[in-house]
């Protein structure tokens, strides 16, 4: 079985974060999901969300900011490939104040902050983010 290995990130203001629409060619598009992405062999998990949210949000954290919630691990139908499972690790970032996000079209067409509330209620969130929200609510 083939497993890969991604992260994602609740970039978080104050009682909301942010969620972003895939771009409708993504896999999965048309599903709001957070700031996420393959991690490359050659990266840690901490540098390839760092290059992440600067690639998909126009973000500069520091990898010090990156606070560990939560992994697991699911299968998936991924790339329309069979037998792969998805090692999913979620992060937040805590930000001071809200910040402008440049949409980065090859990845998502739209962006909101939520609540987890909010979040929760949506029908339209990409696999396995309800239960990743159910994982992490006391936490973010």
């Amino acid at each position: 079985m083939k497993t890969i290995n991604v992260v994602g990130c609740f970039l978080k203001y104050n009682n909301t974060f942010l969620i972003f629409l895939r771009a409708p060619h993504k896999k999965h598009g048309g599903t709001w999901g957070l700031v996420a992405g393959a991690v490359p062999e050659n990266e840690s998990h901490e540098e390839a969300m760092v290059r992440e949210i600067k690639e998909e949000t126009g973000l500069s954290v520091d990898p010090d900011q990156l606070v560990f919630l939560y992994n697991y691990s699911h299968d998936a139908q991924y790339n329309d490939e069979q037998g792969v499972v998805i090692n999913f690790t979620a992060y937040k970032v805590d930000l001071e104040e809200p910040v402008k996000i440049t949409e980065s079209p090859s990845e998502h067409i739209d962006h909101k902050w939520v609540t987890l509330e909010e979040c929760y209620s949506r029908s339209d969130l990409i696999i396995a983010f309800h239960e990743l929200l159910d994982a992490v609510r006391s936490k973010i």
